[in-house]
């Protein structure tokens, strides 16, 4: 973006806009209980929400830096990351993995994309990453039916398991049987039928994709998409009740 200016009058108003993103982050920070902008400043922002509200808080940061950029020939677009962490992580390590996140972000094609990674107390970190206008409507979804109780909380570890030994014993030659595989899964799990539908509509996604080995592919992202959303439908829950 900075390149594309001529002249100091608007290199001046890029400082100005810059400095409205900060302050409009503040502002929105301070209209909520529990959000702690720790800080703010040029495009640089870190802040600790309430996992629960943290979705909402990181789509609302963005808006305000989209607002504080209309107008600009070529507006730059933001990317983040967002660590999701025991209460008693150490904060040195909590900002380490954020910033891990950050950096997945800032390596989708294109970029403006948020990335989540979820440490769990126990267990590798699991990251999901993708442009916040397709990550709002499948986060949403997935949370929407653990919520609804369509689907185990333990089948995305199920899903995992099968992707891990079918790869491990050298089953590549399987790879257009695992959704089937997994919606007899998900059928045995009692799932609903809205999350069916959700795993069919992925496997024809994957069937239409020229990319390598694109079940697998498409099969490792919705784990990776499950897992990530647990965390958010627990904290979800706990706050309504």
């Amino acid at each position: 973006t900075i390149s594309t200016l001529t002249g100091k009058d608007l290199h001046r108003d890029l400082s100005v806009r810059l400095s409205q993103f900060a302050e409009s982050a503040k502002a929105l920070a301070a209209q909520h209980d529990g959000w702690n902008l720790v800080f703010a400043g040029g495009d640089d922002l870190m802040a600790m929400l309430p996992l629960h509200e943290a979705l909402d808080g990181a789509f609302g940061f963005r808006e305000c830096f989209r607002k504080a950029m209309e107008g600009l020939s070529k507006p730059p677009t933001l990317s983040a990351g967002m660590a999701v962490v025991h209460a008693l992580e150490p904060l040195s390590e909590v900002r380490h993995l954020a910033k891990a996140a950050e950096r997945v972000a800032k390596k989708m094609p294109g970029k403006d994309a948020l990335a989540i990674l979820v440490s769990a107390r126990s267990g590798s970190p699991i990251t999901f990453c993708d442009h916040w206008v397709t990550l709002a409507p499948g986060l949403q979804s997935a949370i929407g039916q653990y919520s609804a109780h369509a689907i185990s909380p333990s089948f995305a570890y199920a899903l995992r398991d099968l992707l891990h030994t079918s790869g491990r014993r050298g089953f590549e030659h399987l790879d257009e049987v695992l959704f089937p595989l997994a919606r007899a899964m998900a059928a045995k799990k009692k799932a609903k039928p809205e999350f069916l539908r959700r795993l069919d509509e992925t496997a024809q996604q994957a069937a239409a994709d020229s990319g390598p080995r694109p079940y697998r592919a498409a099969m490792s992202r919705l784990v990776e998409l499950l897992l990530v959303a647990r965390p958010f439908a627990r904290a979800k829950r706990e706050a309504e009740a």
